[in-house]
């Protein structure tokens, strides 16, 4: 990962530490709001490859009803080059899961799944209609994640391992 300082502007501005770890703290909310269980470790690193893919996002129904297994087999298309935004989006997915730890935000259970205890705060970030969408799709996306079953199930959905 690249100093700050030395990260192209649109890099810093859309992948940066407060923005990203905001959708995590949406998904992983969610799923545990849903599931009433803390949220697994390596599920994190499938949301943002998921919901900052503008395509994919844009294909998830606003109000959807259909599980995730239904969908994917709807929207084949989405898997293409999932693997490589994933690998590429690890050390961002990293970086934001550090920011939201240190901010007390999320804490790791003893099995290494993540929890919110209250409600976590709002993170300050600009709004906008696209900003609002990631945050809207990232609630979908934890709930998702909550009813698939085990993670590898959802690895497997998304054709990529752990």
């Amino acid at each position: 990962m690249n100093r700050w300082e030395e990260r192209p502007i649109e890099v810093a501005n859309l992948l940066n530490p407060a923005f990203c770890g905001a959708i995590l703290l949406r998904a992983i909310s969610e799923y545990q709001r849903t599931l009433q269980e803390p949220f697994p470790y390596a599920l994190a690193f499938l949301v943002l490859p998921i919901i900052l893919h503008k395509h994919t996002r844009e294909q998830i129904a606003p109000q959807t009803r259909v599980q995730l297994h239904a969908w994917i087999q709807q929207h084949q298309d989405v898997r293409v080059g999932f693997a490589d935004r994933a690998s590429q989006l690890v050390p961002i997915t990293n970086e934001s899961i550090m920011f939201l730890l240190q901010l007390n935000q999320l804490s790791i259970d003893q099995r290494g799944r993540f929890e919110i205890h209250a409600q976590p705060q709002t993170l300050r970030v600009p709004s906008s209609e696209e900003i609002d969408d990631c945050y809207r799709k990232a609630r979908i996306v934890g709930r998702w994640f909550a009813r698939a079953g085990v993670s590898e199930n959802v690895f497997a959905m998304w054709g990529v391992k752990p």
